[in-house]
Formats: structure tokens, C-alpha cells, sequence
């Protein structure tokens, strides 16, 4: 989603070189950086809200398909 790689960054870069005034181009980038950051960060931490939720549910399936077997394998038996 917000995977930015190197030369996005630096095509980025090279449009604010010459769009901005010299002074205001180093915190324009870091404030580009940061937003970039807390982006990612908030779409790993949203996605991270659900991961958890997710291994407990294929954990219990798990579960359920191991005893499914079980039971199988005993009523072949019979």
C-alpha cells in the first residue's frame, strides 16, 4: 500500500529540489519521512489488530481437523 522504495524517494526529492526554496527543502523531505513513517506504521499496526484474532482461529482448526482424523481413523476400525 504505502511501499515506497528508493527511487521513489529520490524522484520525489528531485521534484521538491526544484519546486522548493533551498532553506525549505531539508524539512520538507524530514517531514515527508515522518509522514511516510507513521504511515506504514499505522497500517502494520491495524493489520497487526487482526493477526492475532486470525492465528487463534487457525490454531482452534487445527484442532478440529486433528480430532476429525482421530475420529476417522476410529471408525475405520470398527
Amino acid at each position: 500500500m504505502f511501499d515506497l522504495g528508493f527511487y521513489e524517494f529520490i524522484l520525489i526529492g528531485f521534484v521538491l529540489f526544484l519546486i522548493l526554496p533551498a532553506q525549505d527543502f531539508p524539512k520538507t523531505m524530514q517531514s515527508i519521512v515522518r509522514g511516510v513513517q507513521k504511515a506504514k506504521n499505522g497500517v502494520s499496526s491495524f493489520f497487526a489488530q487482526f493477526s492475532d484474532p486470525m492465528n487463534e482461529f487457525n490454531d482452534i482448526r487445527h484442532e478440529i481437523e486433528k480430532e476429525s482424523q482421530e475420529i476417522r481413523k476410529k471408525l475405520k476400525k470398527k
